[in-house]
């Protein structure tokens, strides 16, 4: 493998942040559709569960 074999497949700049940008865009969607089906927990639960987690072991 040549260095310019390597180079030419490496994902470019701006593909890696159109993927990240896509990534991060589902995720909301995910988010806001969890939300709008009523698939939430408060904060104060969430910090429940975790530090009961974390100081239980």
């Amino acid at each position: 493998m040549t260095t310019d074999t390597i180079t030419l497949n490496q994902p470019t700049q701006l593909e890696l942040d159109q993927a990240y940008e896509k990534y991060i865009d589902e995720g909301i969607a995910r988010g806001r559709a969890d939300v709008k089906a009523g698939r939430v927990d408060s904060y104060e639960n969430v910090k429940k569960r975790i530090l009961d987690k974390c100081l239980n072991r």
